[in-house]
């Protein structure tokens, strides 16, 4: 009897350690493409955050812009079905110079 109810308890301790383990290591990993290959921009934290939503096409842009805002890419790598999603890069012009006028009189 003693037997039993010591292997059962000890059952029910390893079951709850597993269920505790299991429930923090996919918490645990961060959406940094540095150190995690699945990070994309349409997860918490991302760009794209809440834009994704059900379409595939926008998940795999998110995988693509997330690794150019961390500069491990460059804008000619990412594919060009996804170029949309680029900005367009800063240009330094000139600025404006104001034009004479004449007034009247």
């Amino acid at each position: 009897m003693k037997r039993t109810l010591l292997l059962g308890v000890a059952a029910l301790a390893l079951l709850i350690s597993l269920v505790a383990a299991a429930a923090t290591t996919a918490s645990e990993t961060p959406n940094n493409p540095q150190t995690n290959p699945d990070a994309n921009a349409c997860y918490t934290g991302g760009s794209m955050v809440g834009k994704c939503k059900l379409d595939g096409e926008l998940w795999k842009a998110g995988w693509y812009e997330i690794r150019l805002e961390y500069g491990l890419i460059s804008r000619d790598q990412v594919p060009d079905q996804y170029k949309w999603l680029l900005n367009e890069p800063a240009t330094t012009q000139e600025p404006l110079q104001p034009t004479p006028t004449k007034l009247p009189g």
